[in-house]
């Protein structure tokens, strides 16, 4: 496509007048702007590459640094002052705005023609310009996942130093100890350089060697026993041990927890106390409620989170005014609380006392039954990538769909709302059907086999109806 003035100065771009020059121009290049020494564009040739529009032609007569975006039109000064020298100059990335087709990057570089016009060609950089974006998106993704690590890791090591009983840390077959907390090394009476990458049988009495070796065989036979030990050689200790095994980087680790057989009450009034302590400190929000949802207790990261000056300005009130989407999340988590006493990284919203909603990974627990009943609650913010879409949406409200429009696309945002009502109406079904999963799926309209496809999808592979259903979707 070939857009041309009256100019007869400017036939270097007429392909009657100089053919072979225009096909050259504008096989090397995706525009060519011939502009006079002030900057105004004379004439303009767009290559095939470019999207068809009378916008290109709009931009003769206009001067070059208004047709440019804002952070460009330093960059277009720049550009002329060294064409017009007729030096070789270095290209510049100039974002230019066409009418009907918006700002299109491009990388320019000017020769001067003659006394009067410079004529610059341009290379369309919009797929760079999106591979630079996406490289930033990563980028950001990857800096909040570490964030989110250096505070698991934070976390950890918070709790295994303040924790009152032993714990050894060991690896290998011959269990060999990687790391352990200051009261494991107060209780063996030895530092830390004494400790690391001894086995754990030169830990304890050699009369406990045969009682270390039936606890480790237990644990890795798949039972977790309390089994009575001596630590320590030289000031040996009565302890009870426990042991738990994991994978990690595929090797099997080794945690031995030990504590004295009989301990003192300031002791464990002072464990208590480091553990208040370590809850008030937690980055995430932590909430005790009674069975009715009442708020006994919370930390100053949920106070923040629900923008309350004090703990004493939630307690008394209810959860589900500041946690959960109306008749749905909390009626979920307290049947499963219920029912199986745990609830592991449920997705829902938090609100604040302003009204501000953000996603949040809610962790819960029940206490056993008893007397009094309690509810504990783990939340943790949702970190979002800014600029671009990472993984799966968490399911919103109507109203926060409504603000994804111009942040996000139509397709994407009715994909989001068609998973949320798919998942509730799953779950409805496999509710009405007591888990039946054949009924289900005739109740939905679907072959058994695309109802566990959907389910995978949604996560509800280990879903269980409640026999007594007290909400409804």
């Amino acid at each position: 496509m070939l857009l041309t003035s009256s100019n007869d100065a400017l036939a270097v771009l007429d392909p009657e007048a100089n053919p072979l020059s225009s096909r050259v121009i504008a096989s090397l290049c995706d525009i060519a702007l011939v502009l006079d020494l002030g900057g105004r564009i004379a004439d303009v040739t767009v290559g095939q590459g470019l999207a068809a529009s009378s916008g290109w032609r709009k931009l003769i007569g206009q001067r070059l640094v208004d047709v440019l975006s804002s952070e460009s039109q330093e960059k277009a000064n720049q550009f002329m002052r060294e064409a017009a020298t007729g030096h070789t100059q270095r290209s510049r990335e100039m974002n230019l705005v066409v009418e009907g087709v918006g700002a299109v990057p491009f990388r320019f570089i000017g020769a001067l023609i003659n006394e009067q016009h410079v004529l610059a060609f341009g290379i369309d950089i919009s797929s760079i310009a999106a591979i630079q974006q996406n490289l930033v998106n990563a980028q950001q993704a990857m800096e909040m996942e570490c964030q989110r690590v250096r505070q698991s890791e934070a976390q950890y090591r918070v709790l295994f130093h303040v924790c009152a009983e032993g714990v050894l840390l060991a690896q290998g077959r011959r269990h060999l100890v990687s790391d352990a907390n200051p009261a494991a090394l107060k209780l063996l009476g030895r530092s830390a350089d004494a400790v690391h990458g001894k086995p754990l049988r030169d830990l304890v009495s050699p009369q406990s060697h045969e009682a270390l070796a039936a606890l480790i065989a237990s644990v890795e036979a798949g039972k977790s026993l309390e089994v009575p030990i001596v630590i320590g050689t030289e000031s040996p200790i009565e302890a009870l041990s426990s042991l738990t095994i994991f994978r990690q980087s595929g090797r099997s680790v080794f945690l031995l927890r030990f504590w004295p057989r009989t301990r003192s009450e300031p002791a464990a009034l002072d464990s208590h106390a480091r553990v208040l302590k370590v809850i008030q400190a937690m980055p995430d929000g932590f909430v005790v409620t009674d069975d009715q949802l009442r708020i006994l207790s919370a930390n100053a990261s949920f106070c923040e989170l629900v923008e309350r000056p004090s703990e004493g300005e939630v307690v008394g009130t209810t959860l589900d005014r500041w946690m959960g989407r109306a008749g749905v999340d909390l009626n979920i988590i307290v049947s499963n609380l219920r029912a199986h006493g745990l609830v592991r990284s449920f997705s829902t919203v938090v609100r604040s006392e302003f009204g501000a909603e953000r996603g949040a990974t809610v962790t819960a627990v029940a206490t056993p039954d008893g007397e009094v009943r309690c509810f504990g609650f783990t939340i943790r913010p949702t970190l979002q990538a800014v600029g671009g879409r990472m993984g799966s949406f968490q399911s919103r409200t109507p109203e926060q769909l409504q603000a994804l429009v111009g942040r996000t696309s139509l397709r994407e945002i009715v994909q989001e709302s068609a998973d949320m009502i798919e998942r509730l109406c799953i779950e409805a079904a496999l509710e009405v059907s007591g888990n039946n999963r054949a009924g289900a799926a005739q109740l939905l309209g679907l072959s058994r086999q695309s109802l566990y496809t959907k389910m995978r999808r949604h996560g509800l592979e280990e879903f269980q109806a409640k026999p007594e259903r007290d909400w409804e979707i």
